[in-house]
């Protein structure tokens, strides 16, 4: 909490992580049909 420098890398690997994430959820939603939505629940809009 004292360096400001350590936060910047703390906030660039989350961001870098939810990117990724967000890659494989967007891959896995593009290659599946719209119609197999087994549990929506799990991502609220």
């Amino acid at each position: 909490m004292n360096s400001s420098g350590e936060s910047l890398v703390v906030i660039g690997e989350a961001f870098f992580r939810v990117g990724l994430v967000g890659k494989m959820v967007g891959l896995f939603y593009i290659s599946e049909p719209f119609c197999t939505f087994s549990e929506p629940q799990k991502f609220p809009v």
